[in-house]
């Protein structure tokens, strides 16, 4: 099993501009960045992440393709295109209800 590494500033960034990959973006849509030598394993990873993160409501529940369907909560909207940047594969999402 992998590790796997939180920002310890994770909150604090969220909201603020933010510099490198797409310079001038603001918003509190999560950013995710694997990092690992096995680039195949690693855009694996990410897709399974990314696919489960996509059914979180705004609670934090993860929810079924069910409950999405019937129970109105928010979930994120949009995926990015999985980026492969100088650090690793790294991918979005617009968590943003507006």
């Amino acid at each position: 099993m992998a590790n796997v590494t939180v920002d310890p500033d994770i909150f604090e960034s969220q909201g603020e501009r933010s510099e490198g990959i797409f310079d001038g973006w603001e918003g509190p849509s999560p950013f995710f960045l694997v990092i690992s030598d096995e680039t195949d394993k690693a855009a694996e990873a990410l897709h399974v992440a990314i696919g489960r993160c996509m059914r979180v409501d705004g609670n934090g529940n993860e929810l079924t393709a069910a409950e999405m369907a019937s129970t109105g909560e928010y979930t994120a909207n949009y995926c990015s295109p999985f980026y492969l940047t100088d650090r690793g594969r790294m991918a979005y999402l617009d968590t943003n209800p507006g």
